[in-house]
């Protein structure tokens, strides 16, 4: 597998032992599929997050539906995945991007294909997830065919900022 496929999650690191200017990356291989045969036959990685105390990185992927939890050592060289930390996201949802809660133990995850935003507490100590919430992303009546991602943005403080375009 090229160490640029999607499926893929990557921590590069560099060694001492090594030229500055050389770097080793860890790959990570995701498991598992989503019911949208046509975006979801394989894990597709999309955005990886530390969190706050970088103790930990959330991965989102789309095509397994899920929101893989990993532990970074200490000098973050490695990624050590926590299978009990992860969020089971809805089937067909399509995770796509992370945003933590300034100063709540909370992480909001951006849900692509079916238009919606997670909320989701995380236990710092332990690097888990558990849901609280999910809301849409569209407005009520109607239907809405999506012609770009959903995106995510999180502002200085107060909010978390999620956008779904269509036509």
């Amino acid at each position: 597998m090229s160490p640029t496929t999607p499926e893929a999650v990557s921590r590069f690191y560099r060694s001492r032992r090594m030229e500055r200017s050389r770097r080793r990356r860890k790959l990570v291989q995701h498991a598992g599929a989503g019911p949208n045969a046509e975006r979801q036959s394989a894990p597709h990685a999309h955005s990886i997050v530390a969190d706050p105390s970088n103790r930990f990185a959330l991965a989102a992927d789309l095509g397994a539906d899920r929101v893989f939890v990993y532990r970074l050592d200490s000098a973050g060289k490695s990624l050590g995945h926590i299978e009990a930390g992860d969020a089971v996201m809805r089937p067909g949802s399509g995770p796509r991007h992370i945003a933590f809660h300034p100063t709540l133990p909370l992480v909001f995850v951006a849900n692509e294909l079916d238009s919606t935003v997670a909320t989701l507490r995380f236990d710092a100590q332990r690097g888990a997830l558990s849901p609280v919430e999910i809301g849409s992303t569209v407005p009520v009546g109607g239907p809405v065919r999506i012609t770009r991602p959903t995106s995510m943005s999180h502002r200085l403080a107060k909010r978390c900022t999620c956008r779904t375009w269509a036509q």
